[in-house]
């Protein structure tokens, strides 16, 4: 799949260079260490904010609120974006519509500390990976949604969408090395 998405990219980029492959990869990694970051902190920082839309901002501040009212507090030791894939693209005539999910593989040594004591610590690094949605604002990528729980796993067996194209239309993006 990931062979048919930078087969695709190489098409949208031609049209609207938001569609950039290494600047939505670099997007969502940086994205995702300054929210574990933030979430060290207890709160997000003013560039995480610019980049995540309203109402998903709006819940990660009531959430990292109840963490901080209940005394608990994130560290992340040895952090790291092991890698970041493109999962599914889709490509709307109306730009604002647009959107690409993304698989974020990390790993780090967790610890959490509930008031002064230590409640819960992995042993050593452990992986885990996260699916994020992000969405198009404002000539700008923003992250939409967080998908826990596998629910991203299921996305890819979905087709990537561009809409006014049909299905033999990305087929023959898929055929193409490089966009003419």
């Amino acid at each position: 799949k990931e062979n048919k998405i930078e087969k695709l990219l190489n098409f949208l980029v031609q049209t609207d260079k938001m569609w950039n492959r290494r600047d939505m990869l670099e997007g969502a990694r940086s994205l995702f260490l300054a929210l574990m970051l933030d979430r060290e902190k207890g709160a997000l920082s003013q560039d995480t904010r610019k980049l995540v839309f309203s109402d998903l901002r709006d819940h990660l501040d009531k959430q990292l609120d109840k963490v901080g009212k209940d005394k608990t507090r994130y560290e992340y030791r040895n952090l790291s974006v092991r890698k970041a894939e493109l999962v599914l693209i889709r490509n709307f005539n109306d730009d604002e519509k647009d959107e690409y999910v993304v698989r974020i593989r990390a790993h780090a040594q967790k610890k959490i500390w509930r008031g002064d004591r230590i409640w819960h610590e992995d042993p050593d690094v452990e992986a885990w990976e996260e699916y994020w949605v992000f969405g198009s604002h404002e000539d700008q990528w923003k992250l939409k949604e967080m998908l826990f729980d596998g629910r991203g796993e299921a996305l890819w067996d979905q087709e990537n969408f561009d809409e006014g194209t049909g299905q033999q239309m990305l087929d023959w993006y898929y055929s193409k090395d490089r966009a003419a």
